[in-house]
């Protein structure tokens, strides 16, 4: 399981073969080492050797910011794998930033490093972010941390309502498309209501498209037929 920990020092060094090791310092007591990806594949899907390249073969830039890893004790010591994030703050700022005050989720376990850090818990268990963020709460839906605007009207998509529309309207319905070759199915999301087509080869053996749709989304009007199934159940 991956924990945040506030990165204190961050060196390179070598294996007795040459290969390169990243080193981090955590919380100001723990090193941890990452032997650097190897194969060209794997390079391009490390977070941290884009850094180590970006930042010419240094990795100095992740000093002082909060990581999200994964740590294992080994023969070598301890070790740590990567996690969701090398700066949850500041990619969790961005992802507001790109939102426009709408709702999204997110790997990153920004809610355990606020509630770390002292945040008020609402009574509903979410937490209310600070200026110039406060119209925004983020709460947990597993693992994911959700994030959505925490004034909502009474006819809209919310939380609350979310998975008794998608049981009542959504769930398992068949979407007729005319075609063998194509397949359509609701799927719901941690704010929202999806449709996802795939498109195949005619013997299935290729999928040639993967496309979702948002059929409705947090803080979107609910239909009438919705709104008044939500009103009969209170």
């Amino acid at each position: 399981m991956s924990e945040v920990y506030r990165v204190t020092s961050a060196t390179i060094g070598k294996t007795k073969n040459g290969y390169t090791i990243f080193k981090l310092q955590l919380d100001s007591s723990i090193w941890v080492t990452k032997l650097a990806p190897i194969r060209s594949v794997d390079q391009m899907r490390d977070p941290l050797f884009k850094i180590y390249e970006k930042g010419d073969e240094s990795i100095d830039s992740v000093v002082g910011k909060y990581i999200d890893v994964v740590l294992n004790k080994s023969d070598y010591g301890m070790e740590f794998s990567t996690g969701s994030s090398y700066d949850i703050v500041g990619d969790f700022k961005k992802l507001l930033d790109e939102s426009e005050g709408k709702a999204f989720y997110t790997n990153i376990p920004i809610y355990n490093f606020l509630k770390q850090k002292k945040y008020k818990i609402n009574i509903d268990h979410s937490i209310t972010l600070k200026q110039p963020f406060e119209h925004l709460n983020i709460t947990l839906k597993g693992s994911i941390t959700v994030c959505y605007p925490n004034e909502m009207k009474a006819d809209v998509l919310t939380l609350d309502n979310l998975y008794e529309i998608y049981n009542q309207f959504y769930d398992q319905k068949i979407i007729e498309t005319g075609n063998l070759d194509h397949d359509c199915h609701y799927q719901l999301t941690p704010i929202s209501i999806i449709k996802n087509c795939k498109r195949y080869h005619k013997t299935k053996a290729k999928t040639l498209s993967n496309t979702d749709t948002v059929v409705l989304a947090l803080g979107e009007t609910l239909p009438k037929e919705h709104l008044q199934f939500i009103l009969d159940e209170k």
